[in-house]
């Protein structure tokens, strides 16, 4: 049934999209009338693949870039080109006037070198950390601007731009205080090398003006709804991607959008093979709003997608030029899986990393397991592209994200490997999740923070609880791949076992997921970026520094108090897996 799948994909049909998309409708921002022609299109393209369709309306908080200056005042006047970022608070008149400081990446570690109070920050774009993350440090430290260079090559003379807002989703009563608090603007790569020549020979003052509209607007969700057929069809798995963009977003998302269309035609036409649904969703509100649609789902359909929203698979950049490697970005529960249907389908071993909160990955604290995956460049082309992991062209201004960007054959790999994906999700009897990858990454962060933390923060009953997580974790291995193989039994007794084995898993990754993955744990969202992330257990990200803070010091105790907290949530959450690997074998409770 696989084959005949992949045999039904129309490359013609993706570049149709794809086509229509970037250039009868560039500049899609969220609230914009091009997104709403966009959603209409779209959801003309599902209603005539026959798959149901409803246009959600919401009401998100998104901006769009108006107007910026940025002048060097000393050591000689000059006027830097820039542009600003979005969700950025308007500078007063006549600017925001200060020295400017080069932090280089702009994470934590650069800025513990630097004395930014005061101070307008210049930093290089990178993941590392996100522009967001940037800001959000340096705020945190006293700076009073940021000028962010973009990451493509000197020569291309492009100016970054993008989004400042890290608060995930619509702001909140307790979020609103975490929105942008200093001006940002981005710059070419070749004038970061300007202002770093100027900083070696001595001060720089320069004068920061920056205004960008940011408020409430409607935004349009498009969500296809292709339903299953088999016994567990309430069931299903989510397929999404954004569909707003900055210039003609070529590759970013358009070519996912048409990809997307195209696994929903297809597997809508042979959806009486599909055991669970597919919900297809474009997402509104992600550059401009950071994640403001997918969160809204989330928070809206809360209790449809705990019950039973499998998995959620990101389509975004798919086949851009000079990719090769197909990658995913996966929670480890599915990581052997997808691997394997990756390897089978493309013939290839796929690269497997970890999956960071970037993206529409708004279903970490729910506990759903959920991937990313793209044809990715080489190392060393990254680092010929100064580090643009999504192509010099990635948010440039003037646009350079054009239908040149893409490469038909990269494209056809991505599709093949999405479309197998999600076929294979909706349609196997057991669900393909496998906890030991996460249980023995468990094992080993604790193993870390054993020496010196242990016993001031009672690590020891955790180890333990990762311990008997683990060995329960092995026997349900073993029932799994027993049953997955279909040779064990037969008849309404398989069922019902395959039926607890299908709940098992299910309630394990919504137990683990949270405290694996997020600082904010179910019912909220971590800021973009959060360098805690960086980390399993992220809520003991800051951990260590407990070693080398007097305990006289007020912030020791800060951080201490937090993290017995965090301990105390690992704890549950182990126990609580536990408990349900008890009853699922039958064990009942104690």
């Amino acid at each position: 049934m696989r084959d005949l799948i992949l045999k039904d994909l129309s490359m013609d049909n993706v570049m149709k999209h794809t086509r229509y998309l970037s250039e009868e409708l560039p500049d899609r921002y969220s609230g914009s009338v091009n997104e709403q022609k966009a959603a209409a299109y779209l959801e003309d393209c599902l209603r005539a693949a026959g798959v149901p369709v409803q246009v959600h309306e919401l009401t998100g908080y998104v901006g769009v870039p108006e107007h910026s200056s940025l002048r060097v005042l000393a050591p000689e006047n000059r006027e830097i080109p820039s542009i600003p970022f979005v969700n950025i608070p308007n500078t007063p008149y006549p600017g925001v006037e200060a020295e400017l400081v080069d932090v280089v990446a702009g994470g934590e570690e650069d800025l513990e070198r630097k004395d930014v109070r005061g101070k307008i920050i210049l930093a290089e774009s990178s993941y590392s950390p996100p522009r967001q993350e940037k800001l959000r440090l340096a705020t945190a430290r006293g700076a009073v601007g940021a000028v962010i260079a973009h990451w493509g090559l000197e020569e291309h003379l492009l100016m970054v731009r993008g989004n400042a807002k890290a608060v995930w989703g619509n702001p909140t009563l307790e979020t609103a205080e975490k929105m942008p608090r200093i001006p940002a603007v981005g710059i070419t790569k070749a004038d970061l090398g300007l202002l770093r020549q100027f900083l070696s020979r001595g001060p720089v003052r320069v004068n920061l003006v920056a205004e960008a509209a940011a408020g409430w607007k409607k935004l349009l969700l498009p969500v296809g709804r292709i339903p299953g057929s088999g016994d567990d069809a309430e069931q299903f798995i989510i397929l999404g991607g954004h569909y707003d963009a900055y210039g003609n977003g070529a590759t970013d998302n358009a070519n996912g959008n048409g990809l997307a269309l195209e696994v929903a035609r297809v597997l809508n036409r042979h959806r009486g093979k599909l055991n669970r649904g597919l919900w297809v969703c474009f997402w509104c509100g992600h550059e401009t709003g950071t994640m403001a649609g997918s969160s809204w789902l989330v928070d809206n359909y809360w209790d449809t997608l705990r019950e039973n929203c499998l998995a959620y698979f990101n389509v975004d950049s798919p086949g851009m030029k000079g990719t090769q490697r197909y990658t995913l970005y996966i929670s480890p529960e599915m990581a052997d899986f997808a691997a394997g249907v990756a390897r089978e389908v493309l013939a290839e071993e796929p690269d497997v990393l970890r999956l960071p909160l970037v993206g529409d990955q708004s279903f970490f604290g729910i506990g759903i397991p959920a991937l990313s995956a793209r044809t990715m460049f080489s190392p060393e082309e990254i680092r010929r592209m100064a580090n643009a992991n999504l192509g010099w062209w990635n948010h440039a201004y003037p646009c350079h994200d054009t239908l040149d960007k893409i490469d038909p054959a990269m494209m056809l790999k991505n599709m093949r490997a999405v479309a197998a994906t999600a076929y294979e999700l909706c349609s196997k009897e057991v669900l393909p999740f496998s906890f030991s990858r996460m249980a023995g990454e468990m094992a080993k962060r604790l193993e870390e923070l054993q020496p010196g933390l242990g016993e001031m923060l009672h690590l020891g009953p955790l180890s333990e609880g990762v311990r008997e997580l683990r060995a329960r974790i092995d026997k349900l291995e073993a029932t799994r791949r027993s049953l997955g193989e279909k040779a064990d039994s037969t008849g309404l007794n398989r069922r019902e076992r395959v039926q607890s084995l299908n709940r098992v898993l299910i309630r394990l990754s919504r137990i683990l997921t949270p405290v694996f993955a997020t600082v904010a744990g179910r019912y909220g969202f971590d800021p973009y970026g959060l360098t805690n992330l960086k980390t399993r257990f992220p809520g003991l990200h800051y951990a260590p520094r407990l070693l080398h803070l007097s305990s006289e010091r007020e912030d020791y105790h800060l951080l201490l108090t937090g993290c017995v907290r965090e301990r105390n949530r690992i704890a549950d959450a182990l126990r609580e897996a536990v408990q349900g690997l008890k009853e699922g074998f039958g064990e009942g409770r104690g």
